[in-house]
């Protein structure tokens, strides 16, 4: 009987992971359990904190500072704002006397503190529930943020990466052919996603179409880019250079440096299109 190796991975209950987590792809000589009960923040934080999984979605700009290092961020060059948290870092903080954190009393939340007038603003990576519910407390800095987005990517060809996919270096160096059967299982997983959403009868959305060639028009056939791409690339490079221009990391790494080589070669290999 052929052996599979039995690996954990933790991530968001996305359309495009659907497939893997339902085991409809099944990464070559893996047996994966997809865990996606978790939120972001609570996933990221048991990833990197305690290694609580084989592979996982993580913040991109944590995961940048760690490979910078090896050590914890380090600082945040901001000295006009105080900042205020209610979550525990992701990573550990070494941070300058002028950089000011606060953080949240049990007692109160952020988004408690921005509806009664105690925060001027809030960066949040969810719609937070006042926005949801039309709160008038509340409001977008940028009311038209569509228009602002599309504007930006016509500028700079940048469509901001959040989260990259983490390994266990142990598991790299046990299984190195893992991270290569796993890049193709998330693009078979995609490609299959790609298919099912194209029909517009799978959303009840009035004008989904009209939102999926909106889309196609301005990103091509595939927003969602794997690998590093020409716009991947860039989009990276330009995170890599602000975390660098704001003390996050101490040098511009090189993008080969911080994600691994997924290339079978020139004309090798399946193509996932849709």
């Amino acid at each position: 009987m052929t052996t599979r190796i039995e690996l954990s991975l933790a991530c968001g209950d996305y359309e495009i992971m659907r497939a893997l987590k339902e085991g409809i792809v099944r990464p070559d000589g893996i047996d994966l359990k997809v865990l996606t009960a978790m939120d972001s923040p609570t996933r990221h934080w048991r990833f990197l904190r305690n290694g609580d999984f084989d592979m996982s979605e993580v913040s991109c700009s944590s995961y940048i500072a760690a490979r910078d290092r090896g050590l914890p961020v380090r600082a945040l060059p901001v000295k006009s704002i105080e900042w205020f948290t209610e979550l525990e870092e992701d990573v550990d903080l070494a941070l300058p006397p002028e950089v000011r954190v606060t953080r949240v009393p049990p007692s109160k939340s952020i988004i408690g503190m921005l509806v009664d007038g105690e925060l001027d603003a809030v960066l949040h990576s969810d719609l937070i529930k006042p926005l949801r519910d039309n709160d008038s407390r509340v409001g977008r800095l940028f009311p038209d943020y569509k228009a602002e987005e599309m504007a930006y990517f016509k500028k700079t060809g940048v469509f901001p990466i959040m989260h990259a996919l983490a390994i266990k270096q142990e598991v790299v160096e046990k299984y190195p052919w893992v991270p290569i059967n796993m890049f193709h299982a998330f693009n078979e997983s995609k490609a299959l996603a790609m298919q099912r959403m194209e029909n517009p009868r799978i959303v009840p959305l009035v004008w989904y179409r009209e939102a999926w060639e909106e889309q196609e028009a301005m990103f091509g056939a595939d927003a969602w880019e794997y690998g590093l791409t020409e716009r991947n690339r860039k989009t990276l490079e330009t995170l890599i250079g602000f975390s660098h221009e704001q003390g996050l990391i101490r040098r511009r790494i090189p993008v080969e440096e911080l994600f691994l080589d997924v290339s079978q070669g020139a004309r090798r290999g399946d193509e996932f299109t849709f």
